[in-house]
């Protein structure tokens, strides 16, 4: 339904990845100073208004808002996500994708000094370890720090990723194989999704070069998912299963690829928690609402996400 670093071959169509991964007028917006949010559901499609969307936010532990990295739309979404979540009154903690867990002491100290973005990109030393224009990022940033919720770096470093990707296990430092998590490379529903985000990204590029480079190493852009996949899902998990955060809500904010059907991060913390996900995707021209499902091999429908949030 459609609404109105290894090699240079290797590197470049597996950097690819990184690229990735109409409501109701009649209740008033959670957050003061708004428009009423525009709201879809991911399985049936009908319109829904706040009041409809508010348990279904309010009963779940973890929540996902996936994103396109440059899309200020996109991170317009996630802040208001965050903030409806706060004018409900949940305690939050906020996982990101775009920091290595190995910069979560940097990150913790940064948020216990006065807000100062130079030294939060200096801290952290975002333009190695993510790059992306971080005008995009800081009202998310700046409103975790002023609001007092825990930033908490999920994603793996580029040097466990790349490596293991182009070198297997034995090929990692002693330090790399202990942060290495389980991969579970047995879930042909993952792969088939990867295998179908990674043509149509390769598409979209127009280089059939790079289209070839992708076929001929997919079992290597593969293992990279996995890394990245297995590892925020590991994090997120550890949050959950935190006694400090026992009561609060974690919202974790990664690319679509991510996110999507639930098959990269939010299943895997599922099956390791127990605990029921949302899966919030920010509606967009380019991203439009859908009942986009996929079957699981237990019977287990996943839709695409349970809720499409219009950018505003």
């Amino acid at each position: 339904m459609k609404y109105h670093r290894p090699t240079r071959r290797f590197q470049l169509p597996l950097l690819l990845l990184l690229g990735f991964t109409y409501g109701c007028a009649t209740t008033s917006s959670l957050i003061p100073g708004t428009p009423d949010p525009q709201l879809i559901d991911g399985v049936s499609g009908a319109q829904l208004s706040m009041k409809d969307v508010t348990p279904r936010l309010s009963s779940v532990r973890h929540i996902y808002v996936g994103e396109e990295h440059t899309s200020s739309a996109d991170h317009g979404v996630q802040l208001q996500v965050l903030q409806s979540l706060k004018a409900l009154n949940k305690d939050l903690v906020l996982g990101i994708e775009w920091l290595p867990l190995t910069r979560q002491p940097a990150l913790t100290k940064w948020q216990a000094e006065p807000l100062n973005k130079e030294a939060f990109l200096t801290a952290v030393g975002w333009k190695k370890t993510w790059g992306f224009d971080i005008d995009l990022y800081w009202p998310i940033l700046r409103w975790a720090h002023e609001h007092g919720v825990p930033v908490v770096a999920l994603n793996a470093p580029n040097n466990l990723v790349f490596g293991y990707a182009q070198n297997g296990h034995e090929g990692l430092s002693e330090d790399d194989k202990a942060m290495l998590p389980p991969l579970d490379s047995g879930n042909p529903l993952h792969r088939a999704f990867f295998i179908e985000m990674m043509r149509k990204a390769a598409m979209a590029m127009g280089d059939k070069n790079s289209h070839a480079g992708f076929e001929d190493h997919i079992d290597a852009y593969y293992a990279a998912q996995l890394v990245w996949d297995e590892t925020m899902a590991r994090e997120v998990t550890k949050v959950i299963e935190e006694p400090r955060y026992k009561d609060r809500t974690v919202v974790v904010l990664a690319g679509r690829g991510h996110v999507d059907y639930g098959l990269g991060i939010p299943e895997r913390v599922r099956a390791s928690t127990g605990q029921p996900y949302l899966i919030v995707s920010p509606a967009t021209e380019k991203y439009q609402p859908s009942t986009d499902a996929k079957e699981d091999p237990s019977g287990r429908i996943l839709p695409k996400a349970n809720l499409y949030w219009w950018a505003q």
